[in-house]
C-alpha cells in the first residue's frame, strides 16, 4: 500500500469517526468544518488516480 492509499484509508476512518461523534442536534461548526476538510482532501486524493 502506497502513501496515497494509506492517507485515503486514514481519511475514511477519520470521517467515519467524526460522523459517529456528531450529536443528534446542534452540530458544532468546527466539526462540520473538519468533516468538509477531510472530505475535500479525500476527494482530491481519489481524483488523482
Amino acid at each position: 500500500m502506497n502513501e496515497r492509499e494509506k492517507r485515503i484509508q486514514e481519511l475514511e476512518e477519520q470521517i467515519t469517526d467524526l460522523k459517529k461523534r456528531f450529536p443528534a442536534h446542534s452540530i458544532k461548526p468546527e466539526m462540520v468544518n473538519q468533516l468538509e476538510e477531510f472530505e475535500d482532501e479525500l476527494e482530491r486524493l481519489k481524483d488523482n488516480n
